[in-house]
């Protein structure tokens, strides 16, 4: 879960915490961790090796890290140029149904038409290697429902009503159609009747800014109410800043296999103050970062916010991306729940 460091600043006399155009440099990693002996001294502070330890991500790199294999097919603007999303949008809209699932579960089932290359490589093989494809980005929404637990004569309420794919399952598998199963729980499943209304939908376009290291420094217009500000894009690290008090309204997607990732959010001020005194030992630190105050809702409403990413692999370029609202296939449904499935 992101977490975020909202806290205002006093003035310091000690410590650089105003503003700069430029930082330090990132330090290794390896030489920036909190000592044992911090750790065990400190045990019970963990509200401030919390926050130090976010410190030590903001002041660190690991230019050691592997570099991540690029993988464009699987970007979504590219899946929608290999696929045809009407075809497949059609083929959801005409197989969709709503059904009960084993051990509190309900489903959606989908069929998709399996592609030529599929196809061929079934035959020759009796199966094929699951790839990226358009059920990724179909989305499933549930507007409504006459759900009622029909044992307690009670309505049903629905959590998480968005729904989108669950990782590619196949129930069966025909010489034509591959099932795809959405699923989410609902206690007491086998005791529920009634209908649910959706809305399916299926990006056909994406609005996409491409960003890599040699924008470093730079402010980069995303779209016409959002800019950012990259302040350090280096082998395993990035940190950028959503300028005008905004917020990221706006997915993000990195091309390179970065394996596991870390991120979390920080004021401007904060930021500026960890990266401008890469140098605090956890005593220090604790001393400085105790004249800080965690109730930071005006401060939230003045400072802009920096978002601080660290991988385990090497990234060299990211996206930020959103669908096209208009061009969007959209079609909504009312589905009855079935108590039977293959």
């Amino acid at each position: 879960m992101k977490k975020i460091l909202l806290i205002t600043s006093i003035l310091l006399t000690t410590y650089t915490v105003f503003s700069q155009n430029s930082y330090p440099p990132l330090k290794e990693r390896e030489d920036v961790s909190m000592s044992l002996d911090d750790q065990l001294a400190n045990s019970k502070k963990e509200f401030y090796q919390e926050y130090y330890n976010l410190y030590l991500t903001a002041i660190s790199k690991n230019s050691h890290a592997k570099i991540g294999k690029s993988n464009t097919s699987s970007l979504p603007w590219n899946l929608i140029l290999k696929h045809n999303p009407k075809t497949f949008f059609e083929s959801v809209v005409n197989s969709i149904t709503f059904q009960n699932l084993e051990d509190n579960k309900y489903m959606f089932k989908i069929k998709r038409p399996m592609s030529t290359e599929e196809i061929n490589e079934q035959r020759t093989t009796g199966g094929f290697k699951v790839k990226d494809n358009l059920t990724d980005l179909l989305k499933i929404k549930i507007m409504s429902n006459t759900l009622v637990n029909t044992k307690k004569n009670k309505k049903v309420t629905i959590d998480n009503p968005v729904m989108q794919s669950t990782g590619s399952w196949y129930p069966k598998i025909d010489p034509l159609y591959l099932e795809y199963c959405y699923f989410n729980y609902l206690d007491n499943i086998n005791d529920i009747e009634g209908d649910v209304n959706v809305q399916i939908s299926l990006p056909t376009e994406y609005e996409v800014t491409e960003i890599n290291q040699q924008q470093l420094g730079q402010t980069i217009e995303v779209t016409k109410e959002l800019k950012i500000k990259i302040l350090a894009f280096e082998d395993d690290a990035l940190h950028f800043e959503i300028l005008d008090n905004k917020t990221l309204d706006i997915d993000i997607l990195f091309n390179e296999e970065k394996g596991g990732s870390y991120s979390f959010e920080v004021t401007k001020k904060i930021y500026d103050f960890f990266r401008m005194n890469a140098n605090l030992d956890f005593t220090k630190f604790t001393r400085e970062i105790s004249k800080y105050s965690d109730s930071a809702t005006e401060d939230k409403s003045h400072d802009n916010i920096v978002h601080v990413y660290t991988f385990q692999n090497k990234i060299d370029k990211f996206y930020l991306y959103r669908p096209i609202e208009k061009t969007k296939l959209t079609e909504n449904l009312t589905l009855t729940l079935e108590h039977s499935y293959d």
